[in-house]
């Protein structure tokens, strides 16, 4: 005999509360979500405005109004998308061989664009920034495919655990230090979530952290900029101009600023605006 029907009302009922409430929440998020991007949107506008007064023509700010738009049209595209097909078999390795492929163009002389002293973009675009979106993709795929093995060494850890240091590498000596620490970073925070034993993540963080401060002490540009960072009111007329100025920028402004297009810092104070 099956249950009372009585009870199977009330489970039904209980079932279809638990999905409005599910709804709710959802069109809440979504809507926090939309309202915080439409008001990054707004205010990177109106500072992109703010430096045009020192162009003749507004290039910054159409070129970034342009990007802007590219990226709300990719934004409805993409939500047109199933994410699902993303766990399809192979599509997650495909995903990872793609980044790996890109971030070896860009290290190659001829291939990838020399800048200021590093080789981070290929042609218009830096491979480390779709590097990130199809390894955060990949590993979630990984995780959810292994969901109740990821307590295992070989399969929750070591595995997941090459692959990034393949790409925190390749990232790593192109050089950009500051996207390789957050490859690392946010691994380890999805394979936390996903089960990994902390032991391991906690391991793998020290020896991360050693090889740092080996490659730090070696680099005197990227010390600087650490020192800079700490102090820079004692680099303010060196290395730390920049930064010094920056801060001065913001400080001027007080609790209330100084209005649209009145600040002074961007007037030829600083190297780059």
């Amino acid at each position: 005999m099956g249950p009372p029907k009585t009870t199977t009302l009330a489970l039904e009922g209980e079932r279809e509360r638990t999905e409005r409430t599910t709804q709710k929440t959802m069109k809440k998020q979504t809507a926090i979500i939309v309202l915080s991007a439409a008001t990054l949107l707004i205010v990177s506008a109106l500072l992109m405005d703010s430096l045009a007064v020192t162009e003749a023509q507004p290039r910054r700010l159409n070129r970034h109004l342009a990007y802007t738009g590219l990226g709300i049209v990719s934004a409805v595209l993409v939500n047109l998308f199933d994410y699902r097909l993303l766990r399809r078999r192979y599509v997650p390795e495909a995903l990872i061989l793609a980044a790996l492929g890109l971030l070896v163009l860009v290290l190659i002389p001829g291939v990838g664009t020399l800048k200021n002293d590093a080789r981070r973009w290929l042609w218009f675009f830096q491979p480390s920034e779709l590097a990130k979106l199809f390894w955060l993709i990949a590993l979630a795929a990984y995780c959810a495919r292994h969901d109740g093995e990821m307590r295992l060494r070989w399969v929750g850890f070591t595995k997941p655990a090459l692959a990034a240091a393949l790409l925190v590498g390749l990232v790593f000596f192109e050089p950009d230090w500051g996207t390789a620490a957050l490859l690392a970073g946010v691994t380890a925070a999805v394979l936390f979530m996903a089960g990994t034993h902390w032991f391991y993540l906690a391991c793998s963080g020290i020896i991360g952290l050693e090889l740092a401060a080996h490659f730090l002490v070696r680099n005197q540009e990227k010390l600087t900029r650490v020192l800079v960072f700490l102090d820079p009111k004692h680099y303010a007329d060196g290395d730390g101009w920049q930064v010094w100025h920056s801060l001065l920028a913001i400080g001027s402004g007080g609790w209330f600023g100084k209005s649209l297009g009145g600040g002074i810092h961007k007037l030829g104070f600083v190297p780059e605006q």
